[in-house]
């Protein structure tokens, strides 16, 4: 009886790896999508993002005009004068001394003192042995 049950898992074995080898090659899927390629469309833009399938919002500024997208913004530069970039000085200021009362706590004359034995406490060695 032993010797048949043996041989009855070995053929199990052999015919269940067959099968599945051979159906994981047929149904054998890519890790990830395949990659969308979209025609470029300076002339008219896009309403829908190609990628998501979302509607694509215009921007519209605080004066209510469409701000276009997809353009050069051009940048007026200018000289800054030393004058501007000197640092400024402030020149009198007078100086108050009080005392603010919220911050201040006053010391004891006599000073509290605890004493420790340190024979009594656990020692531990750090580092190498």
């Amino acid at each position: 009886m032993k010797l048949i049950l043996k041989y009855f898992i070995l053929i199990i074995f052999l015919v269940g790896c067959k099968n599945n080898a051979d159906q994981a090659k047929e149904e054998s899927l890519s890790l990830y999508k395949e990659p969308v390629v979209v025609p470029l469309n300076t002339s008219g833009g896009y309403i829908v993002n190609q990628l998501t399938g979302d509607s694509i919002k215009t921007l519209i500024t605080a004066s209510g005009e469409t701000f276009k997208t997809g353009i050069p913004v051009p940048l007026i530069s200018s000289i800054i004068s030393n004058e501007i970039l000197q640092p400024k000085t402030i020149k009198d200021f007078q100086t108050i001394k009080t005392i603010i009362h919220d911050n201040v706590y006053a010391v004891p004359e006599k000073l509290f003192i605890t004493v420790v034995d340190t024979t009594r406490l656990k020692k531990n060695k750090i580092g190498r042995r």
